[in-house]
This record gives C-alpha cells, sequence and structure tokens, in this order.
C-alpha cells in the first residue's frame, strides 16, 4: 500500500535529476542520504524540504559548464493556516494545505519545481525556477492569487547567478527570499490587510 493513498487524487512531483560526480565521493555519500523516496510530502505530493536540501547540495557543487547560471527562488507562506486550524480542526488544516499544493501545482509547469518547506506542519512553500525569471514567477503568482482568492499567502521572490568561477548559492538565495516574503507579512500585519 503506497503512503500516497491518503489522498489518492494526488500524483507525486518529480524530483529533478540530482547531479553526480564521479570525482566527488563526499558529494555522492550526503546525495544518497537524501533519497528520493524520502523526498516528497505525504500531504501534499510536492517535493519536500529533504528534496529540496538535495536541490541546494546538486546546485551548489554543479560547476559544469552546462549547469544553469541562474535559479530564481519563490518562498510563499500561507497567511491564515492557524485560523484554518483552529476552525475546522488540523484535519481541516491538512485539507486546506493539501487544496492550495493542488491549486499551485496545477498553476505551474512541470519544470518549476514546487516544494513544501519544513516539515508536516508547514504552511510555507517553495518554487524554484532554473532561470531568471522573477517577472514571470512574480505575475504566475499574482494571476494565481488572482484566480484563487480564497487563498491569502505572503511571497519573497529573489533570483542569484553563478560567479566567474561557476559557484551557486541556493541556500543564501532561499535565505533571501525567505527575509523578503517575512516582510511583506509583517507589513501587511501592520497596515491590517490579509
Amino acid at each position: 500500500m503506497s503512503k500516497f493513498n491518503i489522498y489518492p487524487q494526488l500524483k507525486p512531483q518529480k524530483s529533478s535529476h540530482l547531479f553526480l560526480s564521479q570525482e566527488n565521493k563526499k558529494l555522492n555519500d550526503q546525495l544518497k542520504i537524501l533519497d528520493d523516496s524520502n523526498g516528497i510530502d505525504v500531504i501534499t505530493g510536492l517535493l519536500n524540504n529533504k528534496a529540496l536540501q538535495a536541490k541546494i547540495i546538486e546546485q551548489n557543487h554543479d560547476v559544469r559548464s552546462t549547469a544553469n547560471k541562474n535559479i530564481t527562488f519563490a518562498y510563499i507562506d500561507l497567511d491564515d493556516l492557524k485560523l484554518k486550524n483552529d476552525s475546522l480542526g488540523h484535519h481541516g488544516g491538512d485539507k486546506y494545505i493539501q487544496s492550495f499544493a493542488t491549486d499551485l501545482r496545477q498553476h505551474f509547469r512541470e519544470n518549476e519545481y514546487i516544494y513544501r518547506i519544513n516539515g508536516s506542519n508547514s504552511d510555507e512553500f517553495g518554487i524554484l525556477i532554473e532561470s531568471d525569471q522573477v517577472e514571470l514567477i512574480s505575475n504566475k503568482l499574482l494571476n494565481f492569487k488572482e484566480k484563487n482568492p480564497n487563498y491569502n499567502f505572503s511571497i519573497g521572490i529573489k533570483c542569484g547567478s553563478r560567479d566567474q568561477n561557476g559557484n551557486l548559492d541556493l541556500a543564501e538565495i532561499i535565505k533571501q527570499a525567505d527575509l523578503q516574503m517575512l516582510d511583506q507579512k509583517s507589513n501587511k500585519k501592520s497596515n491590517g490587510v490579509k
């Protein structure tokens, strides 16, 4: 019996192909720990935090000339999950998260990786696009918000580029997107906006 039978209408999102280098034994060992079977969030079928950590390792070590030069990351936080949990119970909150994830995934293409970040009680999501498409992802999220007014969320979007040596710090890009999202969330609260 599959662990996805809890929500049978969801199919797991495909993970990216992980970069494995024969010369880098340490990287190979790190990636083996982050097994794909553990890279799927049970409630949403999205990639989970372990898959995101694997992507960080992959991107930070992939200095091939064919590696993507830019990464754009959108950090999303559902603003009203506590309210949903308080009024509907945690099962209702899970259904809300599942619904949000399903609608979000339908709005984005398969090569735009969507993650549920930080574990089972999390209302945080991330979208990673391997290009410098800040405006595209921003417009897609605004369009998603217009089409789905029942979801209230805050977002932060950050793009990073590889340096001349091919290095990219994806963890820092995610951190900066998270800080932007927190600023937006804080501004909403101080202005009384939902």
